[in-house]
């Protein structure tokens, strides 16, 4: 297309255009048409069939960022159309003409101000008819850059919204198998995102890799580090191709930042969970350990058990054999002894018998177990006392004073713990 601005081409495209918009039966002559449509915020402008500026109203050159004189005669898409959506933007402006005078036209465009600033555009157009063919369209455009830019990312929060509600239902799906979880993952983020350019996408992870089958590892890539407990185990990667497109003007990001913050939520997922399953794993192997210590342990107790057993009946078995022993070949031969001899001499191997019975009796080693803080001269006592020997008897045994053994009667009682109850101490010592 030609942008001719001769003032003969101006002038005729002029008429033409008011002659349309006299058809129209919109009052030219009576009220100039820039003062009729007037408004503030609203561009009003009337196009040619090439594409032209015929007429635009102040509101619309000042969101150009140029006067509305300059700006007639210039074309529209050669001159404010970006040169990306120029080619787009006239084949589709073609078709809303050819479709005829009774059809509405509504067309968005990027167009690129005097000031040089980008912004979308959307005309709200009606074709304008001068003798049964159209030579123009009338439209009134707005700025919709800001509600462009806010409902491409509300779609792109929605679609990762998406994408990790879907991760939060495979962690339910997959229970405990990382590799099903990691390749439903890959499957996920490139059905959510509904990013057009990317090329297959993969995760390393502790050096294993998962990809996706369409997943080359050629052109562009994005990936975000997978955390667990604070270390760098992996990594999410996206391999994409390069955008010929504009980026969407007023947009605070680029779909790359997006990719990028998704990728980064996406590792995060994956870390936590990672991280959860392989605690739920460890705490598993650990219950099962300490189960078969448990079971361990339980054998070895029983087989303790059986052998404390052993030993108790065995030490039974030994304790009948000396007590036997004693009274069979020893018992009558001090009998014997005693025979004829004197006073000192009888009362010495009593006390041999004695102390020969008490050798196969359990008493002296129950004493020591429940009153340890007996001394060994008090367990000696003990043992005579038990026998049935009186204080005096016993002071002549040992070769002490009887005052010495009612005092040593007095704290085995007080050691015994009853020291201050009627109990007979010879019967008390016989319970042991």
């Amino acid at each position: 297309m030609a942008i001719d601005v001769s003032r003969e081409l101006i002038a005729n495209r002029r008429r033409t255009v008011r002659n349309a918009v006299c058809c129209a039966r919109i009052p030219w002559d009576s009220v100039n048409l820039l003062t009729y449509i007037r408004m503030g915020g609203i561009m009003v402008i009337i196009l040619t069939a090439d594409g032209s500026i015929a007429m635009i109203n102040q509101s619309g050159s000042d969101m150009l960022g140029c006067e509305s004189t300059s700006a007639v005669g210039l074309g529209w898409f050669d001159s404010f159309v970006c040169e990306q959506q120029r080619e787009a933007a006239w084949n589709e402006y073609q078709k809303k003409l050819a479709a005829g005078p009774t059809q509405a036209a509504y067309m968005e465009h990027q167009v690129v101000g005097a000031d040089g600033r980008r912004r979308v555009f959307a005309l709200h157009g009606t074709p304008l008819v001068d003798e049964n063919s159209v030579v123009g369209l009338m439209a009134f455009g707005e700025d919709i850059t800001s509600r462009r830019s806010n409902e491409i990312q509300l779609n792109e929060r929605i679609a990762e919204l998406r994408c990790l509600y879907g991760i939060s239902r495979l962690k339910d799906e997959t229970g405990q198998d990382l590799q099903q979880f990691f390749r439903e993952c890959l499957k996920l983020i490139p059905t959510t995102t509904k990013y057009p350019r990317l090329r297959g996408a993969r995760i390393i992870l502790d050096g294993t890799e998962y990809r996706t089958a369409d997943c080359d590892c050629q052109g562009l890539q994005l990936s975000a580090d997978i955390m667990i407990s604070g270390q760098k185990a992996g990594v999410v990667e996206v391999c994409y191709e390069e955008s010929t497109t504009t980026t969407t003007p007023g947009r605070k990001n680029t779909p790359e930042d997006y990719l990028r913050n998704l990728l980064e939520a996406v590792a995060r997922e994956i870390g936590k969970h990672t991280q959860r399953i392989r605690t739920e794993e460890q705490l598993i192997r650990a219950s099962h350990e300490l189960e078969q210590d448990r079971k361990i342990l339980h054998d070895k107790n029983v087989a303790m058990r059986e052998l404390l057993s052993q030993i108790e009946t065995e030490k039974a078995n030994l304790v009948e054999r000396l007590q036997t022993n004693i009274s069979s070949s020893i018992t009558p031969l001090i009998d014997r002894l005693k025979l004829g001899t004197d006073q000192n001499s009888l009362a010495l191997l009593t006390e041999l018998q004695s102390r020969l019975e008490g050798v196969a009796s359990p008493f002296l080693g129950n004493l020591q177990q429940n009153v340890p803080n007996l001394t060994p001269r008090e367990r000696e006592i003990c043992s005579l006392i038990r026998n049935g020997l009186s204080s005096k008897e016993i002071a002549t045994n040992l070769s002490i004073s009887e005052l010495t053994v009612q005092k040593q009667r007095q704290h085995i009682r007080s050691k015994l713990g009853i020291a201050n109850r009627k109990v007979n101490l010879t019967t008390y010592l016989q319970t042991i």
